[in-house]
């Protein structure tokens, strides 16, 4: 599911950059992209029920849903102050810190 959201992505840069029509063909990858998301989202959701117990699940979800509507709303802000790579950094500490404590805590 990865590698098909990197395929639109690559579609969209090339469309921008190649097309007479770029807003149409944008908007049509961007709906493939949401869909891609969706699909993707459903599959994760899924997932986390199975391998998380019971009552942890909907903290799962809520902490899924913080953590998207706080990045969608700091990551522009921080790029554009501090730059790409710096935050791409973070994010990396962030994930693996993640991965760290779901290894010590389950």
């Amino acid at each position: 599911m990865v590698l098909l959201r990197s395929a639109f992505v690559l579609a969209l840069v090339g469309i921008v950059n190649f097309a007479f029509s770029t807003t149409l063909l944008a908007s049509v990858i961007l709906v493939f992209m949401g869909f891609a998301y969706a699909v993707y989202y459903i599959l994760t959701l899924s997932l986390s029920m199975e391998l998380i117990s019971t009552g942890k699940t909907s903290l799962f979800d809520a902490l899924v849903g913080l953590g998207a509507a706080v990045g969608s709303f700091l990551g522009p802000f921080l790029a554009e102050m501090l730059g790409f790579l710096p935050q791409f950094l973070k994010a990396s500490a962030i994930f693996f810190l993640a991965y760290v404590a779901l290894k010590i805590f389950t």
